[in-house]
């Protein structure tokens, strides 16, 4: 059995470890990409998330060069990005990334909005905008997680240069006892 976290004596591995020989490709897609396809339950939208938004967080810093320093706020170009990717204005990207990405991620609930009122879908789209709805006097935006796994899977995978070009966060490797 392989692990992430070598047994430590003082700066090195502990005598009778080894890095096993895993490339980064695989490891990316062993500890990320496998788990979230995995996911296909009406009730595992939530879970598709979570673990989605943090990749692409990865992929939209690293390739748009944004120091970590630097927040995702509004007027950020990173949202001319999502909003490309998914299909929506910069403008209602940035409202499902303070909602839906900022309140799951802190909170484990989207974060509630005094403009939007907002679900999960399974079909359509992976972000629609719905009419007012007149009972509460809100615009409704649906999130589709399956539609958004299958668009944001395919832009990590075709960009897997990303986890070699963090350089504040690298990919983890993997650790055996020696043979």
């Amino acid at each position: 059995m392989t692990s992430t976290t070598p047994p430590v004596s003082g700066n090195s591995i502990a005598p009778g470890y080894r890095q096993a020989d895993f490339s980064s490709k695989s490891r990316v897609e062993r500890w990320f990409f496998t788990p979230i396809e995995k996911l296909k339950s009406k009730d595992d939208g939530f879970a598709i998330l979570i673990l989605l938004f943090p990749l692409y967080e990865k992929y939209l810093k690293v390739s748009s060069q944004t120091p970590d320093e630097i927040q995702f706020s509004n007027g950020n170009k990173v949202f001319e990005i999502i909003g490309k990717d998914l299909g929506v204005s910069k403008e209602i990207a940035y409202v499902v990334w303070q909602h839906f990405r900022n309140g799951l991620l802190h909170h484990a609930m989207i974060k509630e909005s005094t403009e939007y009122s907002f679900h999960l879908c399974q079909n359509g789209e992976a972000i629609h905008i719905c009419d007012v709805k007149k009972e509460i006097g809100k615009k409704e935006i649906g999130v589709n997680p399956f539609k958004m796994r299958e668009i944001l899977l395919k832009k990590l995978k075709s960009n897997m240069d990303i986890w070699q070009n963090d350089s504040l966060y690298k990919l983890a490797y993997e650790y055996e006892p020696d043979k």
